[in-house]
């Protein structure tokens, strides 16, 4: 977080420098700007001068060509320099190419209520999140990727965002049980009242958590659980995988060893506990593999 001054109006503001710094309504506003930028041909330079408007509160001034305001002219020039700043909001990978800095796994948009209804997004972390909302989400992800169709964003968003529940079961989750007979409906209704600022926040959102799980350590029931083992394979063979049957048939394997129920009830059991039991099943796997390498290499 920067803390931008203006002595002379005797403004004191402060400014995220990344997406995890943001606000609701910056996290939505700085989403809506890099999916232009992204996916719409924006300029990164004008990209970049909005964003200082949007994050700072403040509005264009309609000018005439003729017109000279030094009073204007030294905002532009400071707008200019702020603009260097939200470079901060991007890294560079090995090609040189700008990629969003994706770090939190905190919900940026922990509810929205564009109407009368409120709705509940995940909770940091994906605490209260099912695995089969999860598996529909992740599906839809690899989708929107591998064809860039806009409606999949919205799919991502229906499915994670559901409203208030009237009696909750717990104060883990406050949300509507999920159910996929009711996405549809409810997408449509975003495409209605929903800014596209949530929309693609919700997406990235996502994408930044599916990061973290991809490549964390984290301490569950005293232990260390290394997560890289479960997500072992590249990006491309989990986007020609997954996407079709590949979670389907994961969820009916898991489901068969009747640990968490039937198909129906795995679905309904918490993300967390069938990561943490895939991560056991992998581990398991590549200790009886272990030995079997070590007599090859021997041999």
């Amino acid at each position: 977080m920067r803390t931008i001054q203006i002595p002379e109006e005797n403004i004191k503001i402060n400014m995220p420098s990344e997406l995890a710094e943001c606000n609701p309504s910056e996290y939505m506003d700085m989403a809506e700007l890099i999916f232009k930028y992204q996916f719409m041909n924006m300029p990164f330079e004008v990209m970049k001068v909005q964003a200082v408007y949007k994050l700072l509160n403040m509005k264009a001034k309609n000018r005439n060509a003729l017109d000279f305001d030094p009073k204007e002219e030294e905002k532009l020039s400071n707008i200019a320099i702020l603009a260097e700043l939200i470079e901060s909001f991007f890294d560079k990978n090995d090609q040189n190419q700008l990629i969003i800095k994706q770090n939190y796994t905190h919900n940026p948009i922990p509810s929205f209520a564009p109407v009368l209804t409120t709705f509940i997004g995940p909770s940091d972390s994906f605490m209260n999140v099912k695995w089969g909302e999860y598996t529909d989400a992740l599906r839809a992800f690899y989708q929107f990727h591998a064809t860039g169709d806009v409606e999949q964003l919205y799919l991502i968003a229906a499915i994670l965002y559901r409203p208030k529940a009237t009696n909750p079961k717990s104060s883990d989750d406050l949300r509507e049980v999920y159910m996929s007979s009711e996405v549809e409906p409810r997408i449509e209704l975003f495409k209605k009242v929903m800014p596209f600022g949530f929309i693609y926040g919700v997406f990235l959102f996502f994408a930044s958590f599916k990061t973290f799980i991809s490549s964390a350590s984290i301490s569950w029931g005293g232990k260390e659980i290394d997560l890289k083992i479960i997500f072992s394979e590249s990006e491309t063979q989990q986007a020609e995988t997954i996407p079709g049957l590949g979670l389907d048939s994961l969820t009916f394997t898991i489901a068969e060893s009747s640990v968490f129920g039937n198909y129906k009830q795995t679905r309904l059991t918490p993300m967390w506990e069938i990561l943490i039991r895939m991560y056991d099943l992998t581990k398991k796997d590549l200790e009886t593999k272990q030995p079997q390498n070590d007599n090859s290499t021997a041999t």
